[in-house]
């Protein structure tokens, strides 16, 4: 696969494209999760010049979205970088679809910091991130090394500032295995790299995907949060409440 992507074959799937992320759900408000967001914020304010990989492991219809979103909100209200992408079942065969959605939602005037050559290698996933031209085909044994590389540098220049970037992969049990070895590939790279990558999935989806529930036991460091069921009187409180009202 990563062959073909360098030797241009047309017959690789482009990323698909999205005109904004949907991997946040609002509208309805935080209810039973206090000491989950605690952990999820507090892991994120403690970012210094490392970078941190935050996991949230549930079951389907958890909460997991809901508290990564409010690590996203927290991040913006900070004036952070954030991108966000969600995996979708029965798309695993889309190679580099993850990868290719966060680096077109990346802002262009902080991805050009990135070196020209870092650029060409990404751009063999969104050509537009090109200086100059195509990226020429490469078959030498470097080649994927560079390719790997150059994504790393890209996504954490698009999500460097004066505080940490963020950015959630919602439903990783769903990922495409060419997008996991290069999240892989960064989170065992965070070191002198202030961003955060938050992801979340189902552990029952995840079984047999070690490329998942490794990502955090790879990382330069990670914190895991693992909201369990509500209490009745929250899921009262929750049913209660129409997102919809004014």
């Amino acid at each position: 696969l990563y062959e073909a992507i360098t030797q241009g074959d047309d017959r690789v799937s482009p990323p698909p494209q999205s005109a904004a992320p949907a991997a946040t759900r609002s509208g309805y408000p935080l209810v039973g999760r206090e000491r989950e967001r605690a952990r999820l914020l507090g892991a994120y304010d403690s970012i210094r010049s490392d970078g941190l990989v935050v996991v949230i492991e549930g079951e389907a219809g958890i909460g997991k979205s809901r508290l990564a979103e409010e690590v996203l909100k927290h991040a913006r209200d900070n004036n952070a970088t954030v991108v966000a992408t969600r995996c979708h079942e029965g798309e695993a065969g889309i190679a580099y679809a993850v990868i290719g959605e966060v680096l077109q939602q990346l802002p262009s005037r902080q991805v050009m910091k990135s070196s020209e050559a870092a650029l060409l290698e990404a751009a063999r996933l969104v050509p537009e991130l090109a200086m100059e031209g195509a990226p020429e085909p490469a078959s030498d044994p470097g080649a994927p090394a560079r390719f790997h590389e150059g994504l790393r540098e890209v996504i954490t220049t698009g999500l460097a500032g004066s505080v940490p970037g963020v950015m959630l992969v919602d439903d990783l049990h769903w990922a495409d295995s060419a997008s996991l070895e290069v999240l892989g590939y960064i989170a065992r790279r965070l070191e002198a790299t202030p961003v955060c990558i938050v992801v979340a999935w189902r552990p029952e989806e995840a079984v047999g995907r070690g490329e998942v529930t490794n990502l955090a036991t790879a990382a330069t460091g990670s914190v895991k949060v693992t909201p369990t069921r509500l209490g009745l009187d929250d899921v009262r409180t929750l049913v209660g409440t129409d997102p919809t009202a004014d």
